[in-house]
């Protein structure tokens, strides 16, 4: 394992990487959450400004998601949505 691999690996073991994710859709929502219950910084990509706007608010726009899920993450920035 190079030297590379390995303080990834420390990174990821210990929680202290942070993770991307393109598209805010039902794939990619999705996914945020489940890295964000592992502890994990996730920030989230998407071109739509109407998407990344209701997110930044704690809400949410995919119906079997409760914005509860979402509100609390936005808050701590444990999850930021940016179309940046």
């Amino acid at each position: 394992m190079t030297k590379l691999n390995a303080q990834l690996e420390r990174l990821i073991d210990a929680r202290e990487s942070v993770i991307g994710i393109i598209g805010l859709g039902y794939v990619g929502l999705p996914i945020v959450l489940a890295f964000t219950e592992k502890n994990f910084r996730v920030v989230g990509f998407d071109v739509d400004q109407n998407k990344v706007d209701k997110l930044c608010r704690g809400e949410n726009y995919i119906r079997h998601i409760p914005s509860e899920k979402v509100d609390p993450l936005i808050e701590t920035k444990q999850f930021q949505p940016t179309t940046d």
